[in-house]
């Protein structure tokens, strides 16, 4: 007969809490996508962006510290962006999208997750140049989503680039999109 130290119990002891971890951890894993999981890979259906949370400039900072939507800020994560400046944040009941322009304005949106299933978060900003005005437009879309259509009432719908889920857009229409709808299935 082997002898083991310290008798069986330490080792009953010893499997009752691994069984106890494996149950937690499917327990939370089969839970569904909570507000705390919406900005990790994978989860609630956005990719692509980022799983560090990116720290908001000071400035930005200072202009959302008021701000009524709830989002928390501090878990935001930088949009993967060649023009613009904007980051996401998980609020209560979904996502808020944040866009720092050139002249250091701060423009926030916010949605449910229900709404982000079929349509992108984006923020428009309209700017008059010269002769003409222009028309700029960041966004996210959910993971899936192989297209988004600007839509604006009277003007041609668009489609803009989607790179590792956002997509930023330029045109002189001078209205932002009425909707911005994701296209889905197969190419």
């Amino acid at each position: 007969m082997i002898s083991l130290v310290g008798g069986r119990r330490p080792l009953v002891a010893s499997g009752l809490a691994l069984l106890f971890l494996l149950m937690v951890m499917v327990v939370v894993k089969t839970s569904g996508g909570s507000v705390d999981e919406s900005l990790e890979p994978s989860h609630n259906g956005f990719t692509g962006l980022g799983s560090q949370a990116s720290v908001l400039p000071a400035s930005v900072a200072r202009q959302l510290r008021d701000s009524p939507d709830r989002a928390d800020w501090a878990r935001a994560r930088a949009i993967p962006l060649k023009r613009h400046q904007a980051w996401v944040a998980p609020n209560p009941h979904g996502l808020c999208l944040v866009r720092r322009d050139s002249s250091v304005a701060v423009g926030v949106v916010c949605a449910t997750h229900r709404y982000l299933t079929s349509h992108a978060l984006f923020i428009a900003s309209l700017s008059p140049r010269a002769m003409e005005t222009r028309r700029d437009i960041v966004g996210i879309v959910s993971s899936g989503a192989r297209g988004v259509s600007l839509v604006t009432p009277g003007f041609p719908t668009v489609r803009p680039d989607l790179t590792d889920g956002a997509f930023e857009h330029r045109d002189a229409v001078p209205v932002a999109p009425q909707s911005a709808l994701l296209i889905r299935g197969r190419r």
